[in-house]
């Protein structure tokens, strides 16, 4: 049965995100959904920002590497936010879930490859708690798994757009766009695959040519949905 967040949890026996490189095959994906969640967000180092669901904390470690400050962190996973304190120890981390009430007012909320670990029952109580810990004219940034990437054990579900908007829509957000990312072109096995990794060519491939062609696209083909929404 799909769904499992136990298997999330215990791989959080690692701060795996953390491990991560742009140069290589996973790196590049998240460093890329990342990347481009911040572009379009429109977010600036003034702004307070909540990374619901932070995992680790690697996202929040990268903008107050690049001078944000005003930084949150919530995750329910006690060992996560135990690598997350420890690694970015300037960010304000604290252990919550996501269905109970949010006291704290926020300028952005990024929802970073959380939501399809959610049980689909509980995401619109999520997002109604998440739309009212926005400051008037803030923005939710989600970005998801589309349906065009496998469904692993641990997810409840992949999304189209219209599923997206099927649970954003009750929240009374205002859709500001959606975007693509991540597709995968043939060419790269070439460079990359079971029986051997060209390990220069890949590098190249991954920080020159990826970002600029392949990792925003158009929400068809793309293997994750970006999506922007303001209160």
């Amino acid at each position: 049965m799909p769904g499992d967040q136990l298997i999330q949890k215990k791989q959080y026996y690692l701060p795996y995100h953390w491990f991560y490189n742009p140069q290589d095959f996973v790196g590049r994906e998240y460093w890329g959904y990342l990347e481009l969640a911040l572009k379009n967000s429109g977010a600036t180092k003034v702004d307070s920002i909540l990374d619901a669901g932070c995992g680790d904390g690697m996202f929040l470690s990268i903008l107050h590497r690049r001078g944000y400050d005003n930084l949150t962190g919530y995750d329910y996973t006690e060992q996560a936010i135990s690598f997350a304190k420890a690694l970015a120890p300037s960010v304000d981390f604290e252990i919550k879930n996501l269905l109970a009430p949010i006291e704290k007012r926020f300028d952005y909320i990024f929802l970073i490859e959380t939501l399809e670990h959610i049980d689909p029952k509980d995401i619109a109580v999520i997002l109604k708690n998440l739309r009212a810990a926005l400051n008037d004219g803030g923005k939710l940034v989600i970005t998801v798994p589309s349906i065009n990437k496998p469904l692993p054990e641990k997810h409840y579900q992949h999304f189209t757009v219209a599923k997206l908007r099927d649970y954003l829509t009750p929240s009374g957000l205002t859709e500001i766009g959606f975007f693509g990312q991540d597709y995968k072109p043939f060419v790269y096995k070439l460079l990359d695959n079971r029986f051997y990794d060209l390990k220069p060519l890949r590098k190249w491939f991954n920080l020159k040519i990826y970002p600029k062609y392949f990792n925003q696209v158009a929400v068809e083909k793309g293997e994750r949905l970006i999506a922007i929404y303001q209160k």
